[in-house]
């Protein structure tokens, strides 16, 4: 459909303005605020990619604590050339001096931030392409990058060399044990912590540990890169189950900075938890869509254009808007128009080539869920309320069991009867993380041991309340929504990337102040984790190591590095 808005289909046809009485003046209103928004949400994209570009191309530049694995002693100062990749040596007259590069990139996730949430607001106006295109070459971007904050893709590589290389058990043996020659051992920084990570992406690390470190490292990166980019893609599979145009739900995932460069960037084995995951609930949405009880209130039918009023402004649901525009993109994923109609009238037969999955979909459901905990265990607590909140639960149980049994038994084989060091991993507290915050505020000098078990508490209590608000709901999707919103609130060791946890679940469910609330937990933790912000608290004489709690946290996190 051509910008100008004197027509909209109806019936196949274009109508001119002229013929439903809507007068010149009323348009134009709508033209010119159609391209204001437009022109905003391209000026978005660009800004995303263009900080995002800025950001590697200065942390590959040279060892800098943009790169913290390049500040090794092991490495001398210098960035080895294959951990700073293809952008390296491109930015020589990048600044030397710490503070100049804290202010730099600290404004760079800001403004990503913003731009961010400006594109968010311009979707309607975009064309679907330019969205997907924005997502994959920002995905190819942090997939050439260094390893941006944190450190953790080194340990995992130690962990697995650990056990393949030098034949010590990652759960029974701390890294300080193991060859300190190792090459992996001298850019991870975890040296007396058993893995934390779930076995199932330790056997993963186990198949790198061949190819060493710097193949190793690239190998890693590339299939985050596609567990991320399929992930997207069932969000917007899901997306169309729920009778919803999916662009809006893959632009809000996609695109949060936070995934990108803590998340991506840093190269975290979130990615592979979050495609179980939501593999598992694309699974129970085809089942509940073939049988017409999606359990998500269709919305009414959209007045076409012809139905404006006099004086009154209106955006034709034509070529220009995200829904048509998500119709022709969707059409590379197939079925992107008729699945939706079908689901919103609950036409069974129309959707019944969804449910034919041997086995059942629900029990692959459980048994994607099972395999997500087995890569990250923060994905247990959807395990209840997916379970209470489909409408057939025997299936889902037992593909959860099944699953359980078979990588049970695979543990047991692999690493005998040891399991992730989850304990040691749980007392180790972030400054800035809300709890630790709390603790502040009412006088104890951060989190306290009480205090974390109150946090505890109240999670668990939530899954519950959550289980049974998706039992009686007959919805899931929502409670575990919010279920995850306050893990992550109550979370003392508390990392950036972790929104991704809740992203996919904000984005599907069908209330908006979940969506609200993952944008503000996004802004704050933008704020919490960019490095200039100990200069402020510092300004703002506020120390969280300088009372006798906070040296103890310090000591906590130090005794398990190095």
């Amino acid at each position: 459909m051509s910008s100008d808005a004197t027509t909209a289909p109806v019936g196949g046809a274009r109508l001119g303005a002229s013929s439903v009485g809507v007068p010149a003046v009323a348009r134009r209103p709508w033209r010119t605020n159609a391209w204001g928004m437009r022109a905003a949400g391209v000026f978005g994209l660009l800004l995303l990619i263009g900080l995002s570009i800025a950001i590697v191309i200065g942390a590959a530049e040279r060892a800098s604590f943009l790169a913290p694995p390049s500040l090794s002693p092991a490495l001398h100062g210098h960035i080895p050339a294959w951990m700073a990749g293809p952008l390296h040596h491109l930015w020589g007259s990048l600044s030397h001096n710490r503070g100049t590069l804290k202010w730099d990139f600290s404004l760079a996730v800001i403004g990503m931030y913003l731009a961010y949430l400006l594109v968010l607001l311009c979707v309607p106006f975009l064309r679907a392409r330019w969205l997907i295109a924005s997502i994959v070459v920002l995905h190819v971007v942090f997939f050439l990058a260094p390893p941006l904050p944190l450190t953790d893709v080194f340990n995992y590589l130690n962990y697995g060399r650990m056990g393949f290389i030098h034949h010590l058990n990652p759960y029974a043996t701390i890294p300080m044990l193991e060859p300190h020659s190792d090459p992996a051992f001298a850019v991870s920084n975890w040296h007396h912590l058993l893995s934390p990570y779930g076995q199932l992406f330790t056997l993963f690390t186990y198949l790198l540990a061949p190819l060493g470190v710097s193949a190793g490292f690239w190998v890693l990166k590339a299939s985050l890169a596609l567990a991320s980019l399929s992930a997207l893609l069932l969000v917007w599979r899901c997306a169309q189950l729920l009778g919803r145009d999916p662009v809006l739900p893959v632009a809000f995932v996609g695109l949060n900075p936070l995934v990108m460069v803590w998340g991506l960037g840093g190269d975290h084995n979130d990615f592979f938890m979050i495609l179980l995951m939501v593999f598992a609930f694309y699974l129970l949405l085809r089942v509940e869509a073939g049988r017409g009880t999606i359990g998500i209130r269709p919305r009414p039918a959209r007045r076409p254009a012809l139905a404006v009023s006099p004086g009154r402004s209106r955006i034709p649901s034509g070529g220009n808007g995200a829904n048509g525009a998500g119709a022709r993109i969707g059409e590379m994923f197939g079925r992107a128009r008729a699945l939706p109609g079908a689901v919103r009238r609950g036409d069974g037969r129309a959707a019944s080539a969804l449910t034919r999955w041997p086995p059942p979909a629900e029990a692959l459901a459980g048994a994607a869920l099972v395999s997500a905990i087995a890569i990250k265990a923060s994905a247990g607590l959807l395990l209840p309320i997916l379970f209470f909140g489909t409408r057939r639960r025997r299936p889902l149980l037992i593909g959860a069991l099944a699953g359980a049994v078979v990588l049970a038994l695979v543990s047991l084989i692999a690493f005998g009867p040891h399991l992730p060091n989850l304990s040691d991993q749980s007392k180790v507290v972030t400054n800035v993380g809300l709890p630790n915050l709390l603790g502040f505020a009412l006088g104890y000098g951060g989190v306290t041991t009480g205090l974390q078990s109150f946090f505890s508490g109240v999670l668990v209590l939530t899954v519950v309340a959550c289980s049974v608000w998706a039992y009686r709901a007959r919805d899931w999707l929502l409670p575990a929504g919010v279920a995850m919103l306050v893990l992550l609130m109550t979370l003392s060791w508390e990392l950036p990337w972790y929104v991704f946890w809740l992203l996919p679940l904000a984005a599907l469910a069908r209330r908006r102040f979940l969506r609200a609330a993952a944008l503000v937990m996004g802004a704050y933790l933008i704020l919490a984790w960019m490095p200039l912000v100990t200069d402020l608290l510092s300004g703002l004489k506020f120390r969280p190591t300088a009372t006798p709690l906070g040296e103890a946290h310090a000591r906590q996190s130090k005794k398990l590095l190095h």
